[in-house]
């Protein structure tokens, strides 16, 4: 079995939130389930904010409230409301509720690569803006 979150725990407001969430993940997990997660590392868009045509303020601490304003590609903006936690905070409550954490490098498919070329991928490997992890039973 495989449990995927992508983009969900920016969401969540307190760490404890998220500490019942991954009560609920292991819970539901076999031996031999893989969870998977991908979420944004607010440090690297802060670096890049321009280039990702991102406007407003970018979290500093732990559970810090902020949001983001992002151009939806007609021409307009959005906003998006979340939370920031770092990836030690997300590894923190996973271990701490007996699960195995491992973060994982992110990669581009071939034919993302051919398609778009190396040059357009040069800057979102500088620092990627994602951060995938696995998680399975101990």
């Amino acid at each position: 079995d495989i449990i995927t979150a992508i983009y969900l725990f920016e969401y969540f407001p307190k760490l404890s939130d998220i500490e019942n969430m991954v009560k609920q993940i292991k819970s539901v997990m076999k031996r031999g389930s893989v969870f998977y997660g991908l979420t944004i590392d607010q440090a690297a868009v802060a670096s890049k904010k321009d280039y990702y045509g991102i406007q407003g303020d970018l979290p500093r601490e732990e559970g810090q409230e902020f949001a983001d304003s992002l151009p939806d590609g007609e021409g307009n903006t959005f906003s998006v409301h979340m939370y920031y936690w770092t990836m030690d905070s997300l590894r923190r409550v996973f271990e701490d509720n007996g699960l195995r954490f491992k973060e994982l490098p992110v990669a581009v498919a071939q034919e993302g690569i051919e398609k778009y070329g190396n040059e357009y991928w040069n800057l979102f490997f500088e620092r990627p803006i994602y951060r995938i992890f696995k998680v399975t039973l101990q």
